[in-house]
């Protein structure tokens, strides 16, 4: 006896027969999964329809099924539409920056520089820039032509910037030493004094970021020209830079 579960095909057989058993169709959301019992002369146990062969024994085989798997459609982006140009205006195209378009000759129209990347400064316009009103300004204004224009933002990058070094003053019996890295000011001084500080100009490209070091007598840290009180010890303070924005 060949017993079919969710299939065709089963009935009373004699030994050593090939008989086709067909799975049942699969019920709605689910597909079929493969036979499972005693499948072992079955050719192809993943196939809904296949064949297999009788023995001297019953045989009971079983059609499987399983949840269909349910493929979510990826979400596209929707599509940035393409400025259509009408009559008589021209292509302005600002790369590393925004403003682009197309416009009429004879307009002015703002365009500006993209955040210079980490360790550079924005470094000027180039391309079609003589109706650039600055070339050296990241935000700027330009003028429109009776032509296509291509104007592009450059950056370069920037070091850091060297201490300069001052001359070792002579201490007096008694005074406590103000070190100013990147400033001046320092010295030898008695306790309890008042001394002004100042930071060095601060190098191309870059823009006083602070003081640092033994900053907790200094009237303002943030101040490139500021006051520092001095105390019974050497202090060592230090003007900072950064990259100017």
């Amino acid at each position: 006896m060949l017993t079919v579960i969710n299939g065709s095909g089963g009935g009373n057989y004699s030994v050593d027969l090939s008989v086709i058993v067909t799975a049942d169709a699969a019920p709605e959301g689910y597909v079929f999964a493969g036979w499972r019992g005693h499948t072992w002369t079955m050719d192809d146990t993943s196939a809904a329809q296949t064949a297999l062969a009788t023995e001297d024994m019953n045989l009971t085989i079983e059609a499987m099924y399983e949840a269909e798997e349910v493929v979510e459609p990826t979400p596209q982006p929707t599509p940035v539409p393409t400025p259509t140009p009408l009559p008589g205006e021209y292509h302005i195209d600002v790369i590393n920056g925004s403003g682009d378009g197309y416009y009429a000759p004879d307009q002015t129209l703002t365009i500006v520089a993209d955040p210079a990347p980490a360790g550079h400064v924005f470094a000027g316009w180039t391309g079609h820039t003589w109706t650039i009103e600055d070339t050296t300004a990241a935000r700027t204004t330009m003028a429109t032509e009776d032509m296509n224009l291509v104007i592009h933002a450059n950056y370069v990058a920037v070091s850091d910037p060297t201490p300069t070094p001052y001359p070792t003053p002579t201490p007096i019996p008694g005074d406590y030493q103000i070190t100013v890295i990147n400033g001046n000011g320092g010295g030898y001084f008695a306790i309890d004094q008042y001394v002004t500080i100042v930071a060095d100009p601060a190098p191309e490209g870059y823009v006083f970021a602070g003081w640092t070091g033994h900053t907790w007598t200094i009237t303002n840290k943030s101040a490139a020209r500021t006051t520092v009180g001095t105390e019974d010890m050497d202090l060592i303070i230090e003007a900072r830079y950064q990259p100017a924005p």
